[in-house]
């Protein structure tokens, strides 16, 4: 027989009485997990699931240890997880579902050679499954919004438009440089590639020197909204040339082509293309040949803002994966 402790409960009934405790302060932090996420926002959902799912089997495993400890020590004890599973974690359905097992498991006779799996274990095998079902679930949706989200959707267009041309996508790394990135590699492809910094420094002293020229058109710094003074224009400039927090735009865009005396042509997924330095149209020329940068521009490319990629002529066999590439664009 068990002790009986002074508070006139058996070590049994002490466990027990803890256990269910636990579960009912679980369930607290399992609803207060649950609230904290917001249906649209998947990553954080399924965060939130797998949180709940280890503090789920970290309870069981420790009470599991605990049960198993108090029997050892005590020949008398029984399934006393049956008695603790009366508190539940999971919704009425489910509930349901739980103990329409139960009563088909307590039916069936027991083999001589076979042990009873106990509820609890039960427990955690239908929670186990019906975590994989959830995780799975939101898998899906993810995939989902992968092939009809706003980067898949403007990918395709893209896309579209770089097959009509004979084009397709050369990815640029979105390290902060990917507009000067996309305008050397376009030079590169006629063997005139000068190098990220080289660009930046370039940009820099052409808004340097023609400071009224760009001014208005560059946002200011300043909350108030205030134009930029001779400093901040200059610290501008600065961070331009020395910054890859600095990223470049169509004021940038416009000082290059300005520099390399080169139409730079921009396409985007909605709108018509973006021409910049089309007085060089007629006078550019590279190796003897007119010459037009072109930049494809994408506005949700990622979660952070714009970015930037260059394009090259398609290559034949890659011309059944037109669009895909920018579909998975620098995932």
């Amino acid at each position: 027989m068990s002790d009986i402790h002074e508070n006139g409960e058996t070590a049994e009934e002490e466990l027990i009485k803890r256990h269910k405790k636990e579960r009912k302060e679980l369930q607290g932090k399992v609803l207060a997990l649950k609230k904290s996420s917001n249906k649209y926002d998947k990553k954080r959902k399924k965060e939130v699931l797998e949180e709940i799912a280890r503090l789920e089997t970290e309870l069981d495993l420790k009470q599991e240890e605990e049960l198993n400890k108090l029997k050892a020590s005590n020949a008398d004890v029984t399934d006393l997880s049956d008695a603790i599973g009366s508190v539940e974690l999971n919704s009425p359905e489910e509930e349901k579902v739980s103990d329409d097992v139960d009563k088909v498991d307590d039916d069936m006779p027991a083999s001589n050679n076979q042990q009873r799996v106990s509820k609890a274990q039960r427990r955690r095998d239908k929670r186990s499954s019906q975590q994989k079902e959830r995780n799975e679930r939101i898998a899906q949706e993810e995939a989902e919004a992968a092939l009809n989200g706003p980067r898949a959707i403007e990918g395709r267009a893209i896309g579209k438009i770089l097959s009509s041309r004979n084009l397709e996508l050369h990815q640029i790394p979105s390290d902060g440089n990917c507009l000067y990135g996309a305008i050397d590699h376009q030079l590169s492809l006629v063997g005139k590639s000068m190098g990220v910094m080289s660009l930046r420094k370039l940009t820099a002293e052409h808004l340097r020197q023609n400071q009224n020229d760009f001014l208005p058109f560059i946002t200011p710094l300043a909350d108030s909204g205030d134009p930029l003074n001779d400093e901040e224009y200059s610290m501008y400039c600065d961070r331009v040339e020395h910054s890859q927090e600095a990223w470049g735009g169509q004021v940038e865009l416009r000082a290059l082509s300005n520099v390399l005396h080169l139409p730079i042509e921009v396409l985007q997924g909605s709108g018509p293309p973006v021409i910049l330095g089309t007085e060089f149209k007629d006078s550019s020329k590279v190796n003897g040949e007119p010459q037009t940068l072109i930049l494809t521009y994408h506005r949700h490319a990622y979660g952070l803002g714009e970015h930037y990629n260059s394009v090259r002529p398609k290559a034949k066999e890659s011309d059944q994966l037109e669009g895909q590439q920018l579909v998975n664009c620098n995932k």
